[in-house]
């Protein structure tokens, strides 16, 4: 729990006290490109289940 509380920390810390490269963008387009990434590894073993 305290590692959902320290996170939730981090969101809500306003813009300005965020030092600049924290990583947070890059992070998320990352995440965001792994898993489109792992759904098109899914649909291509799968192409009889999603036509």
């Amino acid at each position: 729990m305290s590692f959902l509380r320290a996170l939730m920390t981090q969101l809500e810390t306003p813009r300005e006290a965020r030092p600049f490269g924290s990583g947070w963008l890059s992070g998320s387009l990352a995440l965001l490109a792994a898993l489109a990434g792992l759904l098109l590894v899914v649909i291509r073993w799968l192409p009889e289940t999603f036509s």
